[in-house]
């Protein structure tokens, strides 16, 4: 017997006294598509100094999808590398590395993680330019993803013990203009929860497990359970469509972790590292309440034993390569510090360790908290952890370390995903190692996540550039490698696929796109 379904209205018509063909209902309840209740968010995490290849990175992926596209899965309680080290392995198969995706900005690059950082008046290369407008200010300015006014529409924050310690610059722009950040996290926390919004955010939260569908299908069993035009067949049927109604309604009801009970008190602040934890605290609870869909979270502090800290990091963060020759083994094998195991290597470890280790704490709270339709916050956002600039050595606009937890909802394709020429490029002035050179523009990365999240382009476009800002070929230097000449080629031929025509900026990240 087909199974047939029917909308809303016909189904209230049915309950109402038409004869009932039964075998609908348990599609109905199976195609109520409780996904459409989960909001899309966006969360990004900005961290400074790039991130030495020779600790960060796994060897280079197994599978060759085409020229300068490798690929690899990763497996649930996966060891990544020292960095994305075990703190991570739960969440390891929900994670994207991608690798070889270039800014065109030398130099510390703290605004250019969402943006391009220009915008040109027109196409050529010496325009005036000033900052152009970030994703997550985008985001939380546009419909689709704020279909009604929302409390906030964008959380930023900087979590830090004092202003004395800050601020950084931020990244996030609006109309060539900084947008604020909250530091002080106490302050940020009495603002955003106050102890009067608990009954409300409780009761929102209830507000927010009930489905309609279901409502409506329970009206309808009351109403039909009894009736005499339903033959004994058709009330088994009817039988068998409440007991899964109730499995899911358990379900929904059972949701866990997803908490709006707002805490009396918060843990006190003593160091930036524990303002780093509130912090994390208070995102879980601004998505939770459903407070906001869109956060952008600045980490700028480092450290991991007494002494190891921003001040002192930062000079040892421009190492230099000091041997008689580039240890050119290819990918994965990237000795570029110094010899795996030395104190240097160590003390890198731990350094930037633990920075990732405040992304892996956010990443895995997400992940621990299940949603209506079954899948973890994280499964249903994408939590993008960004830094400045490539790798250690130099302020280098080659590959900056990206990875992005979660797939919107299974809108990406999470693993290793490798878009590099070389493993790297030395810079001889300085003899400087900088990250390895890619072969699409940042600017492209930007235009697939504000694709995946359903913007219109006029949304972002500006001054009739077409994707997400100008990447800006006259800024970077061409890609050279030392003693191999064969690899010289000018900007635009490097990055010809992706900037050569309006078309081409407007591509999504090849492959990664689910």
């Amino acid at each position: 017997m087909p199974v047939y379904t029917i909308n809303r209205r016909q189904f209230i018509i049915s309950a109402s006294g038409y004869v009932l063909s039964i075998p609908f209902l348990p599609s109905l309840v199976r195609a109520a598509n409780v996904a459409e209740n989960i909001p899309p968010r966006f969360i990004s995490l900005r961290t400074l100094y790039g991130q030495p290849p020779q600790i960060f990175y796994p060897g280079r992926p197994s599978t060759k999808l085409s020229d300068h596209i490798y690929f690899q899965s990763f497996q649930q309680g996966q060891t990544i590398s020292p960095v994305l080290n075990s703190n991570f392995s739960s969440i390891a198969h929900k994670l994207s590395v991608l690798r070889g995706i270039d800014y065109s900005n030398n130099g510390h690059n703290d605004e250019q993680m969402l943006t391009d950082g220009l915008i040109r008046e027109d196409d050529s290369e010496t325009a005036s330019s000033k900052w152009s407008n970030s994703l997550d200010e985008v985001l939380a300015r546009s419909s689709v993803i704020y279909p009604s006014t929302p409390q906030q529409r964008i959380l930023r924050l900087e979590p830090s013990t004092s202003v004395k310690y800050g601020p950084k610059r931020g990244y996030s722009f609006w109309n060539g203009i900084e947008q604020p950040y909250d530091r002080i996290m106490p302050d940020l926390f009495k603002k955003l929860f106050p102890k009067s919004n608990n009954t409300q955010a409780e009761e929102d939260l209830q507000k927010q497990k009930q489905l309609k569908a279901v409502d409506i299908a329970k009206d309808a069993y009351d109403k039909l359970k009894n009736s005499r035009k339903i033959g004994s067949t058709d009330k088994q049927r009817l039988e068998q469509y409440y007991d899964e109604l109730n499995e899911l309604e358990n379900k929904i009801n059972s949701v866990t972790a997803k908490s709006c009970n707002i805490p009396d008190s918060h843990t006190p602040v003593g160091n930036a590292f524990e303002a780093y934890d509130l912090g994390i605290d208070i995102i879980i609870l601004a998505l939770s309440c459903d407070m906001t869909r869109v956060i952008s979270m600045s980490a700028p502090y480092f450290g991991a034993l007494p002494g190891e800290n921003g001040s002192s990091f930062h000079g040892i963060s421009h190492w230099k390569y000091t041997g008689s020759a580039l240890p050119d083994e290819g990918f994965g094998v990237e000795k570029l510090i110094t010899p795996p195991g030395s104190d240097l290597e160590n003390k890198f470890k731990r350094m930037f360790s633990w920075t990732g280790d405040t992304a892996a704490k956010l990443m895995t709270r997400m992940d621990s908290i299940t949603e209506s339709n079954g899948k973890t916050m994280l499964d249903n956002s994408l939590v993008y952890w960004g830094n400045e600039q490539g790798g250690a050595s130099g302020h280098s606009n080659y590959s900056p370390p990206i990875v992005v937890g979660g797939t919107l909802n299974g809108r990406v394709k999470p693993g290793y995903w490798d878009f590099t020429r070389r493993p790297f490029i030395h810079y001889a002035g300085r003899d400087d190692i900088h990250g390895a050179a890619g072969t699409i523009p940042y600017t492209n990365f930007l235009t697939t996540l504000a694709n995946l999240y359903g913007l219109n382009p006029s949304s972002y476009e500006q001054n009739g550039v077409k994707g997400f800002g100008y990447f800006d070929l006259g800024l970077r230097s061409s890609y050279t490698f030392r003693g191999d000449n064969n690899l010289r080629l000018t900007n635009a031929e490097l990055y010809a696929p992706y900037t050569s025509t309006g078309t081409n900026r407007g591509k999504n990240v090849p492959g990664w796109v689910a």
